[in-house]
């Protein structure tokens, strides 16, 4: 249920009483995940500068990590969307 619950927050709707309040738990997990998208972005774009600056290729290659994190957030981001709007895309 913890799992169901907090990472994958599209299939949690049997955990609440009614509509309205997991709108608006929706909602906040909309604005977590636009957040945390912005930080990766920030981070990648620190670890290629950073990267550059210094002449490193490593820490250059770093940056895959936070773009690979963002693409997932990205994927969870739409799908909360797409629970905030009432469609299932789990079903496939």
């Amino acid at each position: 249920m913890f799992f169901r619950k907090h990472i994958l927050p599209w299939t949690a709707a049997d955990a609440f009483d009614n509509d309205e309040l997991f709108q608006k738990w929706l909602r906040r997990k909309h604005k977590a995940f636009t957040d945390c998208r912005i930080v990766f972005v920030l981070l990648a774009s620190a670890c290629l500068l950073g990267g550059y600056v210094l002449e490193q290729r490593p820490l250059m290659l770093l940056t895959i990590v936070p773009l690979v994190l963002m693409l997932l957030i990205s994927t969870a981001l739409d799908r909360t969307e797409a629970a905030m709007d009432g469609q299932n895309k789990t079903d496939k």
